[in-house]
């Protein structure tokens, strides 16, 4: 199992910086037609309905890196002074009550996107664009993110019945301050090394 997560880690990874990528080139398109616009009074068409196609896509496709990664936000103050097998279950139950919003997000979206599919649904603006394209795209990112959820609650599961709550924790607890900053120098040690056989 501890491959099959490799693997949507790194699916994950490629995700989030395709995410980054299309945000960054919908930043541009939007600065180019607030310019164009106040400059020379041209409105580049459909900047903000492909921003708003952006946002649902790269919120979908980005949101398992963020759990993979533990970067959601968690109200911690009491969490962090409890003992390690309290902890352990309290990251199983949120996880499993995590794991119940994408599976019915995903059913409804599934719902949406075959009934545009059917219907042969465009956009109301002058791109008319066939809406199961975004949809779709948004989709497969919800599907992605709810395997996520279920891939990491069934390994977690086997980790607490094995007694391996510190495992438990690393996978699903919330991030230390402490654990925050080893990862950094992790990181900055990583990327030194590689620099320097760079060379």
């Amino acid at each position: 199992m501890e491959k099959i997560i490799n693997l949507i880690r790194t699916i994950a990874r490629a995700g989030v910086w395709c995410s980054g990528s299309v945000m960054l080139i919908i930043a541009i398109l939007i600065t180019a037609e607030v310019i164009s616009r106040k400059a020379f009074s041209y409105h580049i068409i459909a900047a903000d309905e492909l921003a708003g196609y952006a946002l649902a896509i790269t919120t979908s496709w980005s949101i398992s890196f963020t759990l993979l990664e533990r970067g959601h936000i968690r109200v911690d103050a009491l969490y962090m002074i409890l003992p390690n097998k309290l902890k352990a279950i309290l990251d199983i139950i949120g996880l499993f009550a995590l794991s119940v919003f994408p599976l019915s997000l995903t059913w409804y979206a599934y719902h949406m996107l075959t009934n545009s599919w059917e219907l042969g649904k465009v956009s109301n603006t002058a791109m008319a664009m066939p809406l199961w394209i975004p949809q779709g795209i948004w989709f497969i990112g919800l599907i992605f993110f709810a395997l996520t959820t279920v891939v990491l609650l069934l390994r977690v599961l086997v980790l607490f019945a094995a007694g391996d709550v510190e495992q438990v924790n690393r996978l699903a607890g919330t991030r230390s301050v402490s654990s925050e900053l080893h990862d950094e120098i992790d990181e900055i040690t990583v990327n030194k090394q590689q620099s320097y056989s760079g060379r």
